[in-house]
């Protein structure tokens, strides 16, 4: 593994496209219809791949837009994959914060996957090797929070959005917020 620094270069020719909100105070990605992956896989080819192949008999797949959000250190190998995919984007932020989740038009995506961040799994492990008695739950609770976010915010994402979660505890959460009632603004 090298480190962010070393990579950050190569990594800056694969940035998505910007643009300006309207009101000219934050930016967001300009890519629409793309597929949202908010961490880093382990092998980025192969889920891209599989990204892609949704649907093995529709051709706008096999090229749509993927857009990798993640600000941790990336492998030499990662970085040669990444640089080999056709419009494979990466955004360099936190991939699960709320900010990170408007800047990469998660409103507009086909697809979201939510992935557990790999010092959290590095964390975690080492959590209850520790204590022996972590709260799964705790464990997921970065992808739960996100989730959450776009249910609250982004209604229409819910039944494109992917999580990956460890615990089945975690499920829960997941399908108490998928199946509350959405209440419009107006409806207030």
């Amino acid at each position: 593994m090298v480190s962010a620094g070393d990579n950050n270069a190569q990594l800056i020719t694969r940035a998505p496209p910007m643009e300006e909100n309207h009101d000219g105070t934050d930016e967001r990605v300009a890519l629409w219809d793309h597929i949202v992956v908010c961490g880093l896989p382990v092998s980025v080819s192969e889920f891209v791949a599989l990204l892609r192949c949704t649907h093995l008999n529709s051709r706008r797949w096999k090229h749509t837009p993927v857009l990798l959000i993640w600000d941790g250190p990336v492998s030499d190998k990662t970085l040669k994959d990444i640089l080999e995919l056709e419009d494979v984007y990466v955004l360099r932020l936190p991939p699960l914060l709320n900010s990170s989740l408007i800047t990469g038009r998660v409103d507009e995506a086909k697809r979201v996957v939510l992935l557990r961040c790999e010092e959290q799994r590095s964390l975690d492990e080492k959590q209850e090797a520790d204590t022996g008695a972590f709260s799964s739950v705790m464990q997921d609770s970065a992808v739960i929070f996100a989730y959450n976010y776009i249910c609250e915010n982004m209604p229409h994402m819910v039944q494109h959005t992917i999580c990956e979660v460890v615990h089945k505890d975690s499920l829960a959460f997941l399908e108490t917020q998928a199946s509350a009632p959405r209440y419009d603004k107006n409806d207030l």
